[in-house]
């Protein structure tokens, strides 16, 4: 029946009845929203993959005419072989960029990439890194077949009670002997090896307030050689340590870059919480509706404001990757060898953007246009 040949009660029957036929579209709506909120404020609205930074290098080593040069050939594999991403959230944009010091939270982030890769950093890089260097001082070294093994021996000293201490170092020795032969660690040294080992382990224990962590054994021992090269004579314990004594040690550079940053950071930290609370605000009209007679809401300011995190930090860097060839030849092959280490999650935000367009189109607007003519006749009918 259509609406001008109901009654008024049919009319009303009519409104309610179209009214909730907006509690689904409401609750897909609440979803979407808190979907692309939670990508805009958590997800890595950039993400910077080391281990694709091969031609990036290259580009680089090219342009300042130091292509195949070992120290570059050496950073490169280092970087490859890391498997390092760094992601920035606006969550840590946020916390950076309002902290008072806001270089000590670039060093926390470094210090934690560090940790979460520590395995494979020691095991991927830097043992294959000094397995080379004594090749390359005449050093025969067979190949090591299973490095995370021999870690793993060695960790269980973090766990050891000061009584099986040299239990846990005989058992990692065995490992390497196992692995690398009798001939390279016969019997008759393991007791020299084991000492050098214990001495490590002491070291590390009487710089880090009785306590064993592979952190903590791996900075002493850098903070050691860096110490006994002349430089800092600062023992570090930890990797925040670390990184700050080292960027210490280049002068006050980095704090003043940081510093000088602080205010854009702020500027886009500020912009994408402002992108999250109209997809938040979306989110609970949309919701708080459901339970009012009246389930309509707009959206005008989702449709406005909502697609510019995509456009940021997705689809500008694509265009970019594009048009590069283009706008600057002599610069394409390092822009397109960078971006193609960066990726973002904004597309997700940018997809429920897109449904939130196709839901208002072909599904709350017929049911609107409804419920609005169904009023406009029940202005025009007697009771």
């Amino acid at each position: 029946m259509k609406a001008y040949e109901m009654s008024r009660a049919q009319l009303e029957e009519e409104i309610a009845r179209r009214q909730k036929r907006l509690i689904p579209l409401n609750i897909v709506v609440v979803i979407i929203s808190l979907i692309a909120a939670f990508t805009i404020f958590f997800a890595p609205l950039i993400t910077v993959d080391l281990s694709k930074s091969g031609p990036l290098m290259d580009e680089m080593a090219s342009q300042s005419g130091q292509a195949g040069e070992e120290t570059t050939d050496n950073m490169l594999a280092v970087l490859e072989d890391s498997g390092i991403k760094i992601d920035v959230t606006t969550s840590w944009l946020l916390g950076t960029a309002f902290s008072e010091d806001p270089s000590a939270e670039i060093i926390s982030m470094a210090a934690d990439i560090v940790r979460e890769n520590e395995d494979a950093l020691i095991t991927e890089v830097a043992l294959p890194m000094l397995v080379d260097s004594l090749k390359e001082e005449g050093n025969d070294i067979p190949e090591i077949k299973d490095p995370q093994a021999i870690l793993n021996k060695i960790r269980a000293l973090e766990s050891a009670q000061p009584s099986q201490v040299d239990e846990a170092i005989d058992d990692a020795l065995l490992e390497v002997q196992s692995q690398l032969g009798k001939d390279f660690l016969p019997d008759e040294s393991l007791d020299e090896a084991a000492q050098k080992v214990r001495e490590i382990y002491d070291d590390t224990v009487q710089n880090n307030d009785g306590a064993f962590t592979l952190e903590a054994c791996v900075c002493v021992t850098f903070s050691t050689m860096n110490s006994e090269e002349g430089q800092s004579g600062e023992i570090y314990t930890s990797y925040d340590e670390l990184i700050d004594g080292m960027l210490s040690e280049q002068g006050e550079d980095f704090a003043n870059t940081i510093d000088q940053a602080a205010p854009y950071l702020k500027i886009v930290a500020g912009a994408m919480i402002f992108f999250a609370a109209v997809w938040v605000i979306l989110a609970l009209f949309a919701l708080l509706r459901i339970f009012t007679k009246n389930k309509r809401f707009t959206m005008w300011y989702v449709k406005l404001f909502g697609c510019y995190p995509c456009i940021l930090f997705w689809l500008a860097p694509l265009l970019a990757n594009t048009l590069a060839p283009a706008v600057a030849a002599e610069a394409a092959g390092t822009v397109t060898a960078a971006l193609a280490m960066i990726s973002s999650t904004a597309w997700i935000g940018g997809l429920c953007y897109l449904l939130l367009w196709a839901i208002s189109i072909f599904w709350a607007f017929p049911i609107k246009r409804g419920i609005r003519k169904c009023k406009k006749q029940l202005k025009t009918v007697g009771a």
